[in-house]
């Protein structure tokens, strides 16, 4: 497995791999809805990660060349050398439970910290996401404190949870 730098055909692959409101949610928060269709994607992509300087989208490729996994870093601060992980997917569903996230994470994390010289290394987690909190524990970030209702989808609050890892050197 590899990373690569992601293109727009990769962020269609990673929304077409979630098939419930609530994976979405757990991917994109509110930013890509469930209904969300190839002109919403577009408007997302060349808005919000293609043309924003703080960010980067990325893809897990396997060695056959096939997309295995999403994610995005934003929030890329050089200044307090810090960023945020956001819409981290490994995908299709039969490619989880494999490690491959565990791949993917330990990949981004050296990225982050060797390429991006980052200090602070965050993301945001749905409380109610345990193989996810486990998964980003297992991968050694810790959780620093809880965001009450945070989220709002299905008639209901969530909470979410902020985690982060820190750079050893």
């Amino acid at each position: 497995m590899k990373l690569q730098k992601a293109t727009f055909e990769a962020l269609t692959t990673a929304r077409s791999w979630c098939q419930s409101e609530e994976e979405v949610q757990n991917w994109a928060g509110n930013v890509i809805q469930q209904s969300a269709g190839p002109e919403e994607l577009r408007q997302y992509w060349d808005s919000g990660v293609e043309n924003v300087a703080n960010k980067e989208a990325w893809a897990l490729v396997s060695d056959k060349g096939d997309l295995a996994g999403y994610a995005e870093i934003a929030s890329i601060d050089p200044v307090h050398r810090s960023c945020r992980l956001e819409k981290f997917i490994i995908g299709p569903k039969e490619l989880r439970g494999q490690g491959l996230g565990f791949g993917f994470l330990d990949l981004l994390k050296n990225h982050v910290f060797s390429e991006l010289d980052a200090h602070r290394f965050e993301l945001l987690v749905i409380e109610r996401n345990a193989g996810a909190r486990h998964l980003y524990e297992k991968s050694g970030f810790e959780v620093e404190g809880k965001l009450r209702d945070a989220r709002f989808y299905a008639g209901e609050f969530h909470n979410m949870e902020m985690m982060a890892c820190i750079s050893m050197t």
